[in-house]
This record gives C-alpha cells, structure tokens and sequence, in this order.
C-alpha cells in the first residue's frame, strides 16, 4: 500500500509539472506581433466623406475607411428611405465620386457593412491594426458589399 502511494506521488508531481510547463504562454510568438509596426492609412478622406454624407437628410448614422485608393462608406438611412435605397445608393456615390475623383467609391447601405466598418474603423483609431491587417479586413469588407449584389 505505501508503495502504492509512492507511485501515486511521483505519478501526480510529474503530472503537475507537465501541466505547468504546457500551459505557459508562449512569449516567442507574441513579441512578433509587437514587432509590427502598427501604421495604418490616413483617414482624413473618409472623415470628410462622412461629414458629406452625414448632411443628407436621408441618412441618419454613416461609417467609413479608406485606402490609398479606395473609400468603403456604409450609411444607415432613414426608416422612411428604405423603399428607396437603390436611389439613394446612387445618389451617394455620384456625390462623394464628384468630391474624391481619385478614390474608387464603394458605397453600401446594408447594417452589416455598417457594423464591419464600425469596428474597423475603431480598430484604426486605437491603432489596434497595422496596414497588412487593414488591408485583410478591408479585402472581407469587399467581399461582403459584393455578395450583396
């Protein structure tokens, strides 16, 4: 029996021992992504986009990020507009063409795109994000406003 209990010691000590030294973190991958420089585009571009189309009295809440070349904008309208997004859509986008003509315009009215660039955009301004993971975002947002057509 106290043999027994000897094994059962030694047994539970090197269980103890393997758990504390598989469960610890691993440092050598997270001081890679401290490494990263976190730099992102400047969001100027899309601060005026959305002070633009936040003054259309269609449109009630408006988020937006841009790229070097691009400008994803996602607004929300009016309960009473809903049967005329389409228009709307357009109507957005012929504006802010006007106003940036070197920026490729994406524009969506859908509360999903809203909600993704939302987030995005909180990301960029905390600087949570560099600009190959922007860039990977921004290629899902894309994505997203294209599978709605």
């Amino acid at each position: 029996m106290q043999r027994r209990n000897i094994y059962l010691k030694i047994f539970l000590s090197i269980f103890v021992v393997i758990l504390l030294f598989g469960c610890s973190k691993k440092d050598d991958k997270k001081s890679n992504k401290h490494d990263i420089r976190k730099v992102s585009y400047n969001q100027t571009v899309s601060k005026e986009a959305k002070k633009k189309i936040l003054a259309l009295e269609e449109i009630t809440d408006v988020q937006a990020v841009n790229t070097d070349k691009d400008l994803y904008l996602a607004a929300k309208p009016q309960q009473h507009e809903r049967f005329q997004l389409a228009q709307l859509e357009k109507k957005m986008k012929q504006k802010l063409e006007k106003l940036f003509p070197n920026y490729k315009i994406h524009v969506s009215l859908d509360k999903k795109i809203l909600k993704l660039l939302s987030d995005l955009e909180g990301n960029i301004k905390k600087g949570n994000l560099n600009e190959k993971q922007t860039d990977k975002k921004i290629k899902f947002i894309k994505s997203e406003m294209k599978s709605d057509i």
